[in-house]
């Protein structure tokens, strides 16, 4: 399988915004955005059947941040959710998802 990168561009929330507008990834390795306010995203990841599989915690601060997510279990597609872990709106200038590629022959 090859490595594939998903990436989307500005979007604002207050309370939480599905990547990919709930698309699946398969295997996913990696979320990275540019945030342009202050606060916190939590990524909440969702497997195929919509069950809650854990959350990774991001840091406060401007720039660019990422999370870690090949702790799921490997050989499955996840759903990935942005939620705002502060208050106000959050504004994302640009962002991506590292995963692997399923291709089926």
């Amino acid at each position: 399988m090859s490595r594939a990168f998903y990436d989307y561009g500005e979007t604002s929330f207050s309370n939480y915004i599905w990547v990919k507008g709930k698309g699946t990834f398969y295997n996913p390795k990696l979320i990275s955005f540019e945030k342009i306010t202050d606060q916190s995203i939590i990524v909440e990841c969702y497997d195929y059947n919509n069950n809650y599989q854990g959350k990774v915690v991001t840091a406060t601060g401007f720039n660019w941040r990422s999370a870690e997510l090949s702790w799921l279990p490997r050989g499955k597609s996840y759903r990935l959710k942005l939620v705002n872990g502060g208050s106000g709106t959050v504004r994302i200038k640009q962002g991506s998802v590292h995963y692997e590629d399923l291709k089926i022959a």
